[in-house]
């Protein structure tokens, strides 16, 4: 635990403190389509999600000229540990993991399968979280939102959640689309989630431009020039 732990403690790419600005984009994919891919390659569509987003990141980093070789980020993932809640209790045990995201690999599917086994490794022992019971939710939330500021574990945070897969109307209209919004928080600039609805696989990815921008400029100028 101790050598994870000093893993963790490194300069981020990404990490810094969150402004007031945000920017929001989304993302659809069929889920069918989505499903098949990760099934072909033995994964789950949360693996698929997470190697789609450390493509992204890899991408974003070196159109900035950050070099990425060896680059590894790390995603705050939830997870749900309803079968070891009490079941006399009310509300759901919730766990984290902290998945590594291999952006230095240059090959998808070489991600997908680094991922892949990262995160059959970790569902095996979650770090609990908390039970969200209605009574002590907002009391963890601020909890967790003081220490975020200051934490050097994480670089973004990544859910997944899986919705109805059938339509919903409200007073008769059909509800289309659904896309989920995780906040960004603390020293954590950047958050992904996704929402499977009636067949649809929606992402909503929110950011903090400005300080992702100071980080890759930051970056950027105390990264020595390349030489053909």
């Amino acid at each position: 635990m101790a050598a994870g732990g000093r893993r963790h403690q490194r300069r981020s790419v990404l990490r810094r403190p969150v402004g007031g600005r945000r920017r929001l984009a989304l993302v659809r994919a069929g889920l069918a389509e989505v499903k098949a891919v990760a099934h072909a390659h033995g994964a789950t569509v949360n693996d698929l999600l997470l190697a789609a987003v450390t493509g992204g990141l890899r991408e974003l980093l070196l159109a900035r000229g950050t070099p990425t070789d060896g680059l590894t980020l790390y995603a705050s993932v939830p997870v749900a540990l309803r079968a070891q809640a009490d079941t006399a209790t009310l509300g759901n045990q919730v766990g984290l993991m902290v998945v590594p995201l291999p952006v230095g690999e240059p090959d998808p599917v070489q991600r997908l399968q680094h991922i892949t086994r990262a995160t059959i490794e970790r569902k095996r022992r979650p770090e609990r979280l908390a039970s969200l019971r209605p009574a002590g939710s907002l009391t963890i939330l601020r909890a967790l939102n003081r220490y975020s500021r200051h934490q050097r574990i994480v670089d973004l945070f990544v859910t997944n959640v899986p919705g109805p897969q059938r339509p919903l109307y409200v007073l008769g209209a059909r509800l289309v689309e659904v896309f989920p919004v995780v906040q960004v928080a603390g020293n954590v600039p950047l958050s992904v989630a996704a929402l499977s609805y009636d067949g649809q696989l929606n992402i909503g990815i929110q950011s903090d431009p400005d300080g992702l921008r100071r980080s890759l400029e930051e970056l950027g100028a105390a990264t020595p020039p390349l030489t053909g």
